[in-house]
């Protein structure tokens, strides 16, 4: 027996068998993609400095 889940983003059952669990589909799962990419999702945390490309100090 295949045990279906709810994928996070449009609410359609799918199954571990799908390419491209936890989501039904690669529009799902781009559009997660793009939560992240834009900044809407991110993990609570202290900032981080990130040095200049032309800075040789790391």
């Amino acid at each position: 027996m295949t045990t279906m889940i709810t994928c996070p983003m449009c609410k359609k059952k799918t199954s571990r068998k799908n390419e491209y669990f936890p989501f039904c589909s690669k529009r799902c799962q781009t559009l997660d993609l793009a939560h992240w990419a834009d900044g809407s999702y991110y993990i609570k945390g202290e900032a981080t400095i990130v040095p200049d490309d032309e800075s040789n100090e790391y």
